[in-house]
């Protein structure tokens, strides 16, 4: 774990110019259904090109959203480490870009090209979705290094532990 944990460090110093792909293998999702009535997700391809989708319903408004999120990276066989995991991530926060970790604000800056509604989900209750989603271009991805990888991200209140979870199962390639 400390090991892959230096290969990032050394690639954030190191400058990286490469072209990054990131293949999705496979996306898990769950919900709670004391706050969401439905749920979705999946992953479709275009052109060989994974596209992934999600949405949930919301039963009622949330306030003061929480998020988990921990990225594994597979060493061998069915074993993985852990190589990043950001706690008590204040969602609604982050949304409005008050973000302090670059991470997370690289990565809401990126998503925030994709089409859905996902960035209004502390102000309303009803259908939130994000479609189409690729992650070829985002640019945190050049400071992993290649290898398959587990993506875990949960988002839950004070009135739910669990409100809405996703796991991506992905590869990331560098050219």
């Amino acid at each position: 774990m400390r090991l892959s944990r230096l290969l990032i460090f050394f690639q954030l110093i190191l400058s990286n110019d490469s072209k990054s792909s990131v293949y999705i293998d496979k996306v898990e999702c769950g919900a709670s259904l004391k706050t969401v009535s439905k749920f979705n997700c999946n992953v479709k391809k275009f052109s060989r090109i994974p596209l992934l989708n999600f949405g949930y319903t919301l039963t009622r408004k949330t306030s003061n959203l929480m998020g988990y999120n921990v990225v594994f990276r597979q060493s061998s066989g069915d074993s993985f480490n852990k190589v990043l995991e950001l706690k008590n991530i204040e969602v609604c926060k982050m949304i409005k870009d008050a973000s302090s970790q670059p991470f997370l604000k690289d990565s809401i800056d990126y998503i925030r090209k994709f089409n859905g509604n996902l960035f209004r989900t502390c102000e309303i209750e009803g259908e939130i979705f994000l479609t189409n989603i690729t992650f070829g271009e985002l640019s945190v991805v050049k400071y992993f290094p290649a290898g398959s990888y587990k993506t875990f991200v949960k988002v839950f209140d004070s009135k739910d532990a669990n409100i809405y979870n996703l796991t991506l199962f992905s590869k990331l390639v560098h050219k």
